[in-house]
């Protein structure tokens, strides 16, 4: 497993125990009674075993009563006029100062996080773009289906079906667009978010691709497709490099040494609507 995979991986199974503790954490709410005793932000989170940055969330939450936007605003900037006005200063410091140093030790939560991971996806959104233009695929971007009034919008719809072989599949899989995830993509999250959020392009578009550019789970673990588990969703890690078109020729290589091959039949795709 690549490095990045290890990172997103643990970032999803910390996501998941967050959602499985934090219910119980707002009823009882043990980190207000240990902040005003003067327990540190790194010292909760390590007593509850809950991310810094969440409990420094859910102490403010608590102390100046903001909620949803406003509340994610001022995390995101702890020089707001609100911790000017709230007396809470405990032996690690104002509020805003035990905010910052929330900030500063927690290395999967809060504003830093966020940034760094929007940028990291835009990064292979690009990079898919660039091997596409390479390959000379044509496709349409994301940004332009919304130009033209797509409610559902993946990263990519290709301009004609195309087949690919991934993962020494012996048959090419018929694809319409593809979608680029910067992450691992682990069983639970690809079957309860990603498979979920395909549907709508799968009943769109008709079937499509998924790249986990930081690795997947095996092939055998993951759901390829709605109603049943069809066969809707191709799962790969990288752009497939043996493609072929409705006119039955094939082509093999990155798109420098593209090698184009002799004719094959490609898959009928039905049901497409756009």
């Amino acid at each position: 497993m690549p490095y990045n995979g290890f990172l997103s991986l643990t970032k999803t199974l910390q996501n998941h125990h967050i959602r499985r503790t934090s219910s119980s954490l707002r009823v009882t709410v043990p980190y207000i009674s240990l902040f005003n005793e003067g327990v540190s932000m790194c010292d909760i989170s390590t007593k509850l075993n809950y991310p810094v940055y969440l409990i420094a969330k859910l102490v403010v939450e608590y102390v100046t009563g903001y909620k949803g936007k406003r509340l994610s605003d001022c995390m995101r900037n702890p020089s707001c006029p609100i911790f000017s006005l709230v007396d809470h200063a405990t032996p690690h410091g104002t509020l805003d100062e035990c905010v910052r140093q929330a900030i500063a030790s927690d290395p999967m939560n809060g504003p830093r996080h966020d940034k760094y991971r929007r940028l990291l996806g835009v990064h292979y959104e690009v990079h898919l773009q660039r091997l596409l233009t390479r390959m000379s695929i044509p496709f349409i971007t994301e940004d332009s289906l919304r130009i033209l009034g797509a409610s559902k919008t993946p990263d990519i719809v290709l301009q004609s079906p195309m087949g690919v072989k991934v993962h020494g599949d012996e048959e090419y899989r018929v694809i319409t667009w593809i979608d680029s995830k910067a992450m691992f993509g682990d069983e639970i999250t690809h079957k309860n978010d990603v498979v979920q959020q395909a549907e709508g392009y799968i009943h769109r578009y008709g079937p499509g691709m998924i790249i986990y550019w930081f690795g997947h789970a095996t092939k055998d673990k993951l759901w390829e497709g709605v109603q049943g588990g069809g066969k809707g969703i191709v799962v790969t890690d990288k752009m497939p490099e043996e493609r072929v078109w409705p006119n039955g020729k094939t082509e093999k290589g990155d798109g420098k040494n593209a090698v184009k091959r002799t004719a094959v039949n490609l898959p009928v795709v039905t049901g497409i609507r756009k």
